[in-house]
């Protein structure tokens, strides 16, 4: 489940079992849309409550959903309470102002496909897992975090913390998140991205993109 697994599934020919987990996929995917779209919340925690409860629902469904499963169950969730776009554009760093807008549009939607993708592999199963929210605190440069846990069934205690800042429309949403409690994701992005950038411009950047979307996919749930 967490962290994520670097393997590759050995995929059936026919498997009737597969073609059963498909259906009951669809049952979940359709539950989804009855329930209506998510939202961010009005508070920092609120925002992140929701997006535990989607994590809680694909980990408890991950056999069933598949990785494509869980992907189109968390993209409506994700896109809503994650600043996406601001977070393609900081990942960037200064390369962003270079992009004409198609350049930044495309590499916005490879962002997204990336960061749900990784959501999707990285939840990949349940073992008794629940998620707990700690507190909120003041973020050193402004917005929140949203001190967040992840309790395995066995006691482990991961902190998936959260940084958030308050759009215009009054909302909250995801801007970065702390691995451990202090290692950021969106550094990290930054990182790999700008060395791409340095040595190989855009267009590359987004093939390698693209790759590690497909090695996601291509990881298999742990049972």
């Amino acid at each position: 489940m967490f962290p994520i697994k670097n393997r590759i599934a050995d995929l059936p020919v026919i498997d009737l079992r597969a073609l059963s987990r498909g259906l009951l996929a669809a049952v979940i995917l359709t539950g989804l849309l009855l329930t209506g779209p998510a939202r961010a919340g009005e508070t920092p925690a609120e925002t992140v409550q929701t997006v535990n409860d989607a994590l809680l629902h694909v980990m408890k469904n991950a056999e069933a959903l598949g990785f494509q499963g869980r992907q189109a169950y968390l993209t409506p969730v994700l896109t809503e309470t994650f600043d996406l776009p601001a977070m393609a554009r900081l990942a960037a760093g200064r390369y962003w102002d270079r992009f004409d807008n198609d350049e930044k549009r495309n590499l916005v939607a490879y962002f997204t496909d990336l960061s749900i993708s990784t959501f999707a592999a990285r939840f990949d199963g349940y073992s008794g897992e629940t998620w707990q929210i700690e507190g909120t605190s003041e973020a050193p440069r402004g917005g929140t975090i949203v001190e967040n846990r992840l309790i395995t069934g066995r006691g482990e205690i991961f902190a998936i913390n959260y940084l958030m800042r308050q759009t215009e429309s009054g909302d909250w949403r995801i801007i970065d998140v702390y691995l451990d409690g202090n290692i950021s994701e969106l550094a990290l992005r930054r990182s790999e991205f700008n060395s791409v950038l340095r040595n190989g411009g855009v267009d590359h950047l987004l093939d390698q993109i693209a790759q590690q979307v497909g090695r996601l996919s291509n990881t298999p749930q742990t049972n």
